[in-house]
């Protein structure tokens, strides 16, 4: 994301379609890692608490990147 955006300008399709696959098994994966204890104890407990609202993790990461988007590319909601 940060590539695309910030430093080559452009957005790619392909790479959004990826960006829409990993963000959710990155945040999913991550805090069920922890909640089964992978990462130590203290990390178990606290993934045992953010694993009901996992959903919530990928949501605000696509919401980050939509306002960065409208930001960076304020002519794209023009072409509709």
């Amino acid at each position: 994301f940060t590539q695309t955006v910030w430093f080559i300008g452009a957005l790619c399709p392909w790479c959004m379609l990826v960006w829409s696959m990993t963000i959710p098994m990155f945040w999913v994966f991550t805090i069920w890692n922890a909640a089964q204890g992978r990462f130590g104890a203290r990390t178990q407990r606290i993934g045992r608490a953010l694993l009901p609202f996992c959903w919530a993790f990928p949501l605000a990461n696509y919401l980050f990147i939509i306002v960065t988007i409208i930001i960076k590319f304020p002519t794209i909601l023009t072409v509709f």
